[in-house]
């Protein structure tokens, strides 16, 4: 059994695939915590994407968010509580809903599931 969260882990997702896209996988006894997010289309054209972040099963976390042009980021800054965590042994992935790039940076903690974050 695990016994204390991990140490602060960055990842960086960059994708213009339709669909899920794998931002972090984990382990049974673990919920991914994020403390930060940076969504952004690198389109210049007044192209507009679906973005969301969601568990493996599906279970939404974040959106649907609507990102424009790379005018319109999504910044989640640092919050040492997390935004959100995945559920119980379950991965966190990116789903567009269409064919623009998007970049996504972020920060992350992998928490055992007894504990409460």
């Amino acid at each position: 059994m695990a016994d204390r969260p991990s140490e602060i882990r960055y990842g960086i997702v960059d994708t213009a695939a339709v669909g899920a896209t794998l931002m972090v996988a984990t382990e049974a006894e673990y919920r991914v915590c994020f403390l930060s997010l940076c969504l952004h289309s690198l389109e210049n054209a007044q192209a507009v994407v679906g973005v969301t972040v969601e568990d493996i099963d599906g279970t939404n976390r974040l959106g649907p968010y609507n990102l424009l042009d790379g005018n319109n980021p999504l910044v989640l800054p640092q919050a040492d509580n997390g935004w959100f965590c995945s559920g119980p042994g379950q991965g966190v992935q990116l789903l567009l809903a269409g064919a623009v790039r998007v970049v996504c940076s972020f920060t992350y903690r992998m928490i055992p599931n007894h504990f409460r974050y």
